[in-house]
């Protein structure tokens, strides 16, 4: 079995928001800046931490 490359392999890891997500927004993964829209419920602050649960093209999907 291979190893999982390019955002799949992001999928349930944590990234810390650095900018608002309302719902858009930046989040710093592993050293690197992606653009992410969080999922569902209220917006996060740059700070927060928020988990990885999808992506569209390179566009990460997060939730709190």
């Amino acid at each position: 079995m291979g190893s999982v490359t390019g955002t799949q392999g992001l999928i349930g890891q944590l990234a810390v928001a650095r900018t608002t997500l309302a719902p858009d927004g930046f989040v710093f993964v592993h050293g690197e800046r992606w653009r992410a829209t969080i999922d569902s419920g209220p917006s996060a602050t740059a700070g927060e931490t928020l988990r990885i649960t999808g992506a569209e093209g390179l566009r990460l999907k997060v939730r709190r």
